[in-house]
């Protein structure tokens, strides 16, 4: 170990001067260097020499990885100082970190930091690497162009050295797991709401609490997404991008269902519940007429989206959920007409009502209730039609306002989830409470109706 750092500035690391040190700590150290003459910043990792190789052949293995926002290594190898041996990786200089900046982002900006962000991600995810180090330190300045650091991917399930304890940024599973590329959507999230806020999320009684300054609510949207505690239900590096490009939503996941048999059951016994499936299968996942089937439904009190089972195909394809609430409209499909829903026939119109589906579903409800979409009323919709809808519950739990909040360019579907949302009853609490009830709309017998239930800023 080297006891001072500071007392090497204007020594030469393999022929890189090192000019100023830029930070350090128990195990490495970060210089600012000259380089043939070139600016770079070389990080010094004393060690013996058993040990070396690890280190080096993964900055070997980092070196080969090229990308305009993945920032470059310029050199790597063995070397001394004072006479003690260690291993170095020289990289591009970065003249600002995102943690050094002393103020919130803008929403433009925190745009601007995540896409680039996002496509270094999606490279090293599709070359098979997890980043596994995501965090504002990490989120570089280098020429004016914004990268994240380079030297330190991993091959997915591989560990970095270990850390007396994990860091806010690392995901929960990390510890197993190892690297994945879910863990480091956690982290960009983690950074995002830090570099919007200049505060981190919590975790409190199993729930993701927010800062109340993050705003927009599409940016709490996304936080919420990228800090699902549970992996499979995580946002993706492309559900990212498809909001930063296309400013839609990508739709909850739901964890597979799966049916286990007993080992030991006999060959006979498995065939015959096998054959019972095959030919009573869609009765036992369907309990109403396509009609009157209540939507599945996801909830995020101030948490991730949590989605309740729906009794649907394991081959249905997943669907894309709509626009941000402010610049929702019904997407069109194409060579089909515009989506606007034309107003459904009085008798369609009288057959519609409400339903109450099973509120256990609904963490903090105590009586959700959906709308019961007709079937010529589903015939005029054209992709989907989101509806958000504002209500306010007093402590007792009952709806005293509802009002439309966005996505109200069909008034006949506009009043139909009015009319349900008059109907929620909530959890009883010690005040009134603000919630955002979303009905989307769809043209499928089966579940024309998904709700999802958000805290009210």
């Amino acid at each position: 170990m080297i006891a001072t750092w500071k007392q090497q500035e204007g020594q030469a690391v393999d022929g890189i001067a090192l000019l100023r040190l830029l930070g350090s700590g128990e195990s490495s150290a970060v210089f600012l260097a000259d380089r043939a003459g070139e600016r770079c910043a070389i990080k010094l990792v004393p060690t013996e020499d058993v040990v070396a190789q690890l280190p080096l052949s993964r900055w070997e293995q980092a070196s080969k990885l090229s990308h305009p926002h993945l920032s470059r290594i310029l050199q790597s190898g063995r070397a001394r100082l004072d006479g003690i041996p260690l291993v170095y990786v020289a990289m591009e200089f970065a003249e600002e970190e995102l943690s050094e900046v002393d103020r919130p982002l803008t929403p433009k900006e925190a745009r601007e930091m995540l896409t680039p962000a996002a496509k270094a991600l999606a490279y090293l995810h599709g070359k098979g690497f997890a980043h596994g180090r995501i965090k504002p330190s990490n989120i570089l300045s280098v020429h004016d162009e914004l990268k994240i650091s380079g030297d330190a991917p991993l091959r997915k399930g591989e560990r970095h050295a270990s850390s007396p304890e994990p860091e806010p940024y690392d995901a929960p599973e990390l510890a197993t797991a190892g690297v994945t590329p879910a863990a480091d959507v956690w982290s960009l999230g983690v950074s995002l709401v830090e570099a919007m806020t200049k505060e981190q999320p919590r975790i409190d009684g199993g729930e993701l609490r927010l800062p109340d300054s993050l705003r927009p609510d599409s940016f709490r949207e996304v936080a919420a997404g990228c800090l699902n505690q549970d992996p499979a239900r995580r946002w993706t590096i492309a559900d990212l991008t498809q909001w930063l490009e296309r400013g839609t939503m990508p739709s909850p996941k739901r964890a597979r269902r799966r049916h286990l048999w007993p080992i030991a059951a006999a060959l006979a016994v498995v065939a015959l519940g096998a054959v019972a499936w095959i030919y009573a299968g869609p009765y036992l996942t369907s309990s109403a007429p396509a009609a009157s089937e209540p939507a599945a439904a996801s909830v995020v009190p101030p948490s991730p989206a949590v989605t309740a089972p729906a009794p649907v195909p394991a081959t249905r394809p997943r669907e894309t959920k709509p626009p941000k609430p402010k610049k929702e409209v019904a997407q069109v499909e194409p060579a089909a007409e515009p989506a606007s829903e034309p107003p459904p026939s009085p008798v369609a119109a009288e057959t519609s009502h409400a339903v109450a589906p099973d509120a256990a579903a609904f963490p903090g409800v105590a009586q959700p209730v959906i709308p019961d979409v007709p079937a010529k009323s589903r015939a005029t919709i054209h992709g989907k039609v989101p509806i958000v809808v504002r209500v306010q519950a007093d402590a007792s739990g009952a709806v005293t306002s509802a009002k439309i909040e966005s996505g109200g360019s069909s008034k006949y579907f506009a009043d139909m989830a009015l009319k349900a949302a008059r109907q929620w009853k909530f959890v009883p609490g010690a005040d009134a409470r603000e919630w955002l009830l979303r009905f989307e709309f769809v043209h499928d017998a089966e579940h024309p109706v998904s709700a999802k239930v958000i805290l009210a800023p």
